[in-house]
């Protein structure tokens, strides 16, 4: 099911099709290998008694396949003027989902001792055809096209997307996306990764009208794009050896309502952090995958530009152009500190770039 540009094949990873040895040299330091000499000998593992991480591709999974719904209508004003409203459903089935079935669920031991594979074998990603998604947004759009010097268009979705598993495949990434119940991927079905309840983009270009007699008033333009749209939604989590279990995407028990109200909320702390609990005795957590969600973003880039002709037949330019990146340098934080085993749990320490500005020429003969 995998195999496109940037994606591995699994099963040529496995022994004794692939085998990788590091050999290590620290500069300063006398080399223990040269060009010279040989390198050492490669110890392949055997493929009756393998270590290391394995990939497994389920047998007999059927293919993947999708379906699609929509409803829309549109009314135009005249030529330059429309309104278009739509409805777009669509449900994703038997979608690549990766495990490790070779995880070591919750116990009081070592988790390499209780391995359903062996302590000697690591990670056992399986690739099966089981994931399932599903997406129902509305969508309304208008448009008024360029009269009398004005453009602009505006977008608006409302949806929802849900999904057991929103990003699997199968690279090095996707041992992220793995479920926190090896054995129960359903309990993870919740919002998508990339889910957003609420999202307006629009554009606009308007050439300004006075001016006309002065070369130094006249062909300026004035242009944008924004965009605001609701913040990604996000799991709490835990280290899996807080539980003595394998993996890298357990998550904690919620004891009480953890989202703050609006008003309360700050950088310093995104959500009630006290409102979750590492399981004792050691079990899976019952928080589930992406609970909260991190800040919205609003943003506007917008740029002014102006061409001066001259010449008989004005085909001598000179096109100046100045573009703001985030024009009012609005702060759009990042995803919240959220493992409980973080001293920081809730605060928001990344952001993305403030106001930039781009300052540009060209001269057109």
């Amino acid at each position: 099911p995998v195999g496109a540009a940037g994606v591995l094949n699994s099963m040529q990873f496995n022994t004794p099709f692939y085998f990788r040895q590091d050999i290590t040299e620290f500069p300063f330091l006398a080399p223990s290998y040269t060009l010279s000499s040989r390198l050492p000998s490669l110890t392949v593992p055997s493929p009756e008694s393998p270590t290391g991480d394995l990939r497994y591709l389920v047998p007999g999974d059927r293919n993947q396949y999708s379906q699609t719904w929509s409803f829309d209508i549109q009314h135009a004003w005249g030529t330059s003027m429309l309104l278009d409203a739509g409805y777009v459903g669509t449900s994703g089935s038997r979608l690549l989902m990766t495990t490790n079935i070779n995880a070591a669920p919750p116990g009081v031991t070592d988790p390499t001792t209780r391995r359903p594979y062996g302590g000697a074998i690591g990670e056992v990603r399986a690739f099966s055809n089981s994931a399932h998604s599903s997406y129902n947004g509305a969508q309304v759009r208008f448009e008024r096209r360029m009269t009398h010097g004005v453009y602009f268009l505006t977008s608006y979705t409302w949806s929802k997307s849900i999904d057991n598993q929103s990003t699997g495949t199968d690279d090095s990434t996707a041992g992220g996306q793995s479920p926190q119940n090896p054995l129960n991927a359903s309990l993870d079905r919740a919002v998508s990764n990339f889910d957003r309840t609420h999202r307006l983009t629009g554009s606009f270009a308007w050439t300004l009208p006075f001016g006309r007699r002065s070369i130094l008033l006249r062909d300026w333009q004035i242009s944008g794009i924004f965009e605001l749209q609701t913040g990604p939604p996000f799991s709490v989590l835990m280290q899996c050896a807080d539980i003595d279990a394998d993996g890298n995407n357990c998550r904690p028990n919620l004891v009480r309502p953890s989202a703050m109200p609006a008003a309360g909320q700050s950088i310093g702390q995104w959500f009630d952090s006290t409102a979750f609990a590492i399981p004792s005795p050691a079990a899976y957590g019952d928080a589930g995958r992406n609970l909260l969600r991190a800040p919205g973003l609003a943003n506007l880039d917008a740029s002014v530009s102006k061409s001066i002709a001259w010449g008989a037949d004005a085909r001598r330019r000179l096109r100046i152009r100045g573009d703001f990146f985030n024009a009012l340098n609005h702060a759009n934080f990042g995803i919240p500190v959220n493992s409980v085993d973080s001293p920081a749990i809730g605060s928001i320490t990344t952001a993305a770039s403030g106001r930039t500005i781009q300052l540009s020429a060209r001269m057109e003969f």
